[in-house]
């Protein structure tokens, strides 16, 4: 009832009041998981509080399901949360959390996407392909279009040149599917 209250505070634009709820909500179920990461995201989004925000993450992945779609969906936002923070760590870290994600949504192509943009940031074009390589031939045409380019300029950075050709080969294909 507390975190309704404080979503119902927010909704109304009283940023004072949900926070007081999000705040009692926490001191009143300090092993609720759920309440953590609705205040991690409140501090995120609505007072711009990113350091805060990470450690309440934090503090919800130890309250956490041990899996699922709702662990799945914790460990991308912190993640996110993370690649935004300016940390010198955040990028391993971030790394860490979108891997976690995987595990419960193995197949969830934006957790592959964020995870892909960490290791090209990163240089490790052998991992992005070990991640990603098997959706180049993925039925969804926007995820083609997406992984296709990706997967191209791993295959040149690690000169593999029959691989390169082949993704050049899939991505005119594409274009003549519009």
């Amino acid at each position: 009832e507390l975190l309704d209250t404080a979503i119902s505070q927010e909704r109304k634009q009283d940023i004072k009041g949900a926070q007081f709820f999000y705040d009692k909500a926490i001191k009143t179920y300090p092993q609720s998981w759920k309440a953590h990461k609705m205040y991690g995201k409140f501090c995120a989004q609505r007072l711009n509080k990113k350091a805060e925000a990470i450690s309440l993450y934090r503090k919800a992945s130890l309250y956490a399901p041990s899996e699922g779609k709702e662990r799945s969906q914790l460990f991308r936002e912190w993640g996110v949360l993370l690649q935004d923070s300016g940390d010198p760590h955040a990028t391993t870290q971030a790394m860490e959390k979108f891997e976690e994600a995987l595990v419960e949504a193995p197949n969830d192509f934006q957790i592959i996407l964020l995870l892909v943009q960490m290791f090209l940031k990163q240089g490790m074009y052998l991992k992005v392909i070990e991640k990603a390589g098997y959706l180049e031939n993925h039925k969804s045409k926007s995820i083609r279009t997406e992984i296709l380019p990706i997967l191209l300029n791993c295959y040149e950075k690690t000169h593999n040149i029959l691989k390169k050709a082949e993704i050049i080969q899939k991505i005119e294909n594409l274009k003549k599917e519009s």
